[in-house]
């Protein structure tokens, strides 16, 4: 939004500029904005304080100029007004940034999600908005489940697993009380020159150097060009610098290519290696040429796998390397899969993706659907790294379920059925359908015999219905597997019933497992 608000700030200069004056305050502050943007005398006879500042002839060449020097831009003061007059008032940071219509984007609800599955704890962001709180809010019923930090003070009031700090303020804290948050709305440059040493910050100060010391840190968007974030990554060298190369690099930026700021902030990270030959090594290792909207929905989708990947080591069997090897394998293709479904609508499809781990993991474990749709049940709270190879994991069903996401996605792949979506909240429609030519089967993946009871209690399968229900331990009832297939006539609609621990005993390859699942579980 750099661009919009520079001419939004312009605007605010220019209606109040008093031609008939000689000594306009605001005309100076003008003509000052006009030479931290270097117009030329050609340029400069282009400006008509009559029109709107959007239909200047140079309106798109102050917009990228002073773009890339917003924070002197901002820092132009009014003689006789407050000092902070562009940003509070020019620019209406409240109004702009803390409305009730603005809504999260995409990458605001990916951010929301891996905050939600414990795949992110620390959040840093120079931005004023409420979208992040707002996303996280919106998936966990009405309550913003992460600490944000405005003020040092904050950091003493944990509630929740992961901190958003809003290091240069929040519009959303400043429009609930003025008097208090104003003060932390950064963006003229005297402020980010100032912000490392101004003693009410040195709790946030003294947080970031820590997080940058001990954890590798993605960066999103423009922040690398504020002089207060490239010291945060200096002084976190100081105390303990990251080797290069090493494991993981200490920072990777999410941008088209390396601009000058990145380059000064390598320089302060990799310092004496960031020379010669190896800056365009580097360089080329800490660049994802990818913007957020698409990174975050795509890292979510990594760490779904991972999370996937992980719990399907936990079996309480033994099974072949090579099987586990198969059963990775499949899940990664069964993500990738995921991800080509994608269309242009990349909010809409993160939401559903949201809704649809929601269904599922409520019809496996309680055999019916979530109670409010709108909140996001994760996989796991924990991160990857943290998912604990306990007894309760090994007698979830979980670790078999993920096993049976490995022979849907293989399924699918190898063109033995089709994989198709189902409404959020259709009863009867199954997590997914499986199909072959013209009929259609809804699937239910359960942990165990309550977990059936339950669907058809809640009217989820009917003995005269078609479905297909996967059952993560042995099946002990009555009814009986069949492991052959009927051939001629279209068989009748049933309930078929396969068990992913069984199968696993049977078995010695993934390409078995997808057969002895065909035979068992399609019509």
């Amino acid at each position: 939004m750099l661009g919009e608000l520079v001419l939004k700030v312009l605007e605010f200069l220019r209606v109040r500029v008093d031609q008939q004056s000689g000594n306009c305050f605001y005309s100076e502050a003008l003509e000052r904005a006009f030479k931290i943007a270097v117009l030329t005398d050609e340029e400069r006879g282009q400006v008509d304080l009559a029109t709107n500042v959007v239909e200047w002839s140079i309106a798109k060449i102050l917009q990228q100029r002073l773009s890339r020097q917003y924070a002197q831009f901002l820092n132009i003061d009014v003689e006789e007004e407050d000092d902070d007059l562009l940003v509070w008032e020019g620019i209406d940071v409240v109004g702009t940034y803390a409305a009730p219509d603005v809504q999260p984007s995409a990458e605001h609800f990916a951010l929301a999600a891996l905050v939600k599955e414990g795949m992110i704890s620390e959040l840093a962001s120079a931005n004023w908005d409420g979208l992040v709180e707002k996303a996280v809010e919106a998936i966990s019923a009405g309550i913003c489940a992460i600490d944000v930090c405005v003020k040092s003070e904050d950091l003493q009031e944990p509630q929740y697993r992961a901190k958003l700090l809003k290091f240069h303020g929040c519009a959303v804290r400043a429009a609930l009380d003025e008097n208090e948050y104003r003060q932390y709305i950064v963006g003229r440059q005297v402020q980010i020159d100032m912000w490392r040493d101004d003693p009410k910050n040195q709790g946030i100060v003294q947080h970031l150097v820590t997080t940058v010391m001990e954890n590798p840190t993605l960066m999103l968007g423009l922040s690398a060009q504020d002089f207060n974030i490239r010291g945060i990554f200096t002084k976190a060298q100081n105390q303990l610098a990251w080797s290069w190369p090493g494991e993981r690099p200490a920072c990777v930026f999410s941008n088209n290519q390396i601009g000058e700021d990145q380059r000064a902030l390598l320089g302060n990270v990799f310092r004496d290696h960031y020379s010669g030959q190896t800056r365009a090594v580097i360089q080329e290792n800490v660049l994802i040429r990818s913007y957020a909207s698409q990174l975050l929905p795509a890292l979510l989708l990594y760490g779904l796998e991972k999370k996937l990947d992980r719990i399907s080591t936990m079996l309480p069997v033994e099974i072949p390397a090579s099987l586990q090897g198969w059963v990775k394998s499949s899940i990664r293709g069964l993500r990738d899969a995921i991800a080509a479904s994608c269309d242009e609508d990349i909010l809409e499809f993160v939401q559903s993706l949201m809704r649809k781990i929601t269904k599922c993991k409520s019809l496996m474990i309680e055999g019916s659907l979530p109670e409010d749709a709108a909140k996001f049940e994760p996989i796991t709270e924990t991160a990857v790294r943290n998912i604990e190879d306990s007894q309760i994991m090994r007698n979830s069903g979980m670790p078999e379920a993920s096993v049976a996401a490995a022979i849907i996605g293989a399924g699918s792949t190898a063109g033995l059925w089709q994989v198709g979506a189902t409404p959020d909240d259709g009863l009867g429609t199954g997590m997914f359908t499986l199909s072959q030519g013209d009929r259609s089967t809804p699937l239910f993946v359960v942990t165990n015999a309550n977990a059936e009871h339950q669907l058809f209690e809640s009217g989820h399968i009917q003995e005269t219905e078609d479905a297909i229900v996967v059952h993560a331990q042995p099946i002990h009832d009555k009814m009986q597997r069949s492991p052959t297939r009927s051939f001629g006539r279209a068989a009748a609609k049933r309930i078929r019933r396969t068990s992913i621990r069984t199968l696993l005993d049977e078995v010695t390859s993934g390409e078995e497992l997808t057969e002895r699942f065909r035979m068992e579980a399609m019509p």
